[in-house]
């Protein structure tokens, strides 16, 4: 037996915030943690789960579901195979962990197995355009569902994916708190977060106590759904317009040809101001000015106090475990690039 208080895990931040650190999980929020995953599973059909993490793994065995832990990476075909081979009904995982499969089952003409009948997307932020990527692909009956939290606090809101897609571009929906989960909001808009899911304390300093500052902006919209606006830090002021990159940037995504995108600023002596840079990752050519005039008018259309100064087309560069869009680096290379 085990004090609840009693230090048990330290996860690592995978750059997220500005510097790395030792997140400490108690007993008490790890098993809150996994209390709240297993709650999701429960009454469920769930035939058997594969993953190649761990943690992901213990999420199955506590709720009783068969689980095949699988090596990774395992090629799509041998991959797919092995799902409806062994009747796999449920998956876990990162969006990243399933778009080598999306690009072959697009190749080869197919659908996902017939076997899933639920995903579940956590660990990195789950976008509309991987969604509509995926939609077609996936067998009949198939539930998705997308996760938020953060290594401070793990499981803190989901969504059903189709809700999500349906939901207006205004920001990223991440739907109802988990249960237990209380969210406030500062004067500028900062997520805050409490339940017994929150870590101790940051390695080597004092506990945490109270509601947790996220480093994401956003709100409550008339359904009480949490709608994420973009990061803090991501903050971009140009003139007196504060842009948040995450309010627009999901919009620009669904724009064929787009696989990713990302909003940086940029000061300019010249102006004294901040510049807006757009840095597009495509998977076929797009005219800059074609692109401009979806961004001004029609059903890509954004304010246009957040129309770009300049447009970039260049591979975003990523980190972390997660493979998340690195904006230090996107930040120092989008400088380089400066006229």
């Amino acid at each position: 037996p085990q004090s609840p208080d009693q230090p048990l895990l330290i996860v690592y931040t995978s750059g997220t915030v500005s510097e790395p650190k030792g997140v400490v999980h108690s007993v008490a929020s790890v098993s809150a943690s996994i209390e709240a995953l297993v709650g999701m599973l429960r009454g469920q059909q769930h035939a058997a789960m594969a993953t190649h993490l761990p943690h992901f793994m213990l999420i199955g065995v506590s709720a009783g579901i068969p689980v095949y832990l699988w090596p990774y990476p395992m090629p799509p075909e041998a991959q797919l195979r092995f799902i409806a081979e062994q009747n796999i009904s449920t998956l876990f995982g990162p969006p990243s962990d399933f778009l080598p499969l999306m690009d072959f089952c697009k190749k080869q003409g197919t659908t996902l197995p017939e076997t899933l009948r639920y995903l579940y997307f956590g660990s990195a932020p789950v976008r509309r355009a991987f969604l509509e990527r995926l939609w077609p692909m996936l067998p009949p009956d198939c539930q998705v569902t997308c996760l938020y939290g953060m290594t401070e606090h793990l499981m803190a809101a989901r969504c059903d994916g189709a809700e999500k897609m349906a939901a207006p571009t205004e920001g990223d929906l991440l739907g109802q708190p988990f249960p237990g989960v209380a969210f406030d909001f500062a004067a500028d808009g900062e997520i805050g977060v409490r339940s017994s899911q929150l870590f101790q304390r940051y390695l080597g300093s004092e506990p945490q106590s109270g509601m947790f500052p996220t480093g994401d902006m956003g709100h409550l919209d008339g359904d009480g759904r949490l709608v994420l606006t973009g990061r803090k830090k991501d903050m971009i002021i140009r003139r007196n317009f504060n842009l948040y990159p995450g309010l627009y940037e999901p919009t620009i995504n669904r724009i064929p040809g787009v696989v990713d995108c990302a909003m940086v600023g940029r000061w300019s002596d010249e102006k004294q101001d901040e510049e807006v840079v757009l840095v597009l990752e495509a998977n076929q050519p797009i005219a800059q000015q074609k692109l401009l005039e979806m961004l001004r008018y029609g059903q890509f259309s954004i304010d246009a106090e957040a129309m770009p100064d300049e447009v970039l087309f260049l591979a975003l560069p990523r980190s972390g475990r997660q493979q998340k869009v690195d904006r230090n680096a996107l930040r120092a290379l989008v400088s380089k690039e400066a006229p």
